[in-house]
């Protein structure tokens, strides 16, 4: 199976899935301060941002711990029925990922432009709000980088 840059049991991979994780906290975080300050809506898109990034830390953290097992054990991580459960798994977190984010960014640029909500500064904590969506977005990058990865090692397999 050929070696990409990120490929199963490679320091790479270790570091995309470290960054997933790091990102993901970083935005569940940011999300449990704005709450205890009573800044998030019950009903809004950052309480589904918060509960694909949950899911994401539990998928990232169970993939490091296979990660590190197989660079304790010698053990090969590149074989297509792994591969592509990593593919398939990585795919639909990047979505879903991508999906919370994007949610997310649309609610920060009404505050932001069109009810001129953040520029009498105190009114609402848009930094906070921004700095959520960065964290989503570089969560949902290092995600789609391990799904393409995982993909082009899955195709690469099947020479057309």
């Amino acid at each position: 199976m050929k070696v990409v840059l990120g490929s199963p049991g490679t320091k790479t991979a270790f570091c995309l899935r470290l960054a997933q994780c790091l990102f993901s906290v970083a935005t569940i975080i940011t999300l449990v301060v704005l709450a205890n300050h009573g800044h998030v809506s019950p009903n809004s898109a950052f309480n589904v941002l918060s509960l694909i990034m949950a899911v994401q830390v539990i998928w990232s953290l169970i993939v490091i711990v296979v990660e590190v097992w197989a660079r304790v054990k010698n053990k090969n991580l590149r074989i297509l029925a792994i591969v592509t459960s990593f593919a398939v798994f990585d795919g639909i977190f990047a979505v879903l990922s991508l999906a919370g984010a994007s949610a997310s960014m649309a609610i920060v640029l009404h505050y932001s432009f069109d009810n001129n909500r953040c520029f009498p500064v105190g009114v609402i904590h848009c930094f906070k709000y921004q700095m959520t969506v960065v964290f989503a977005f570089g969560s949902w990058f290092f995600t789609a980088w391990s799904a393409y990865a995982m993909t082009f090692m899955v195709l690469a397999e099947y020479p057309m």
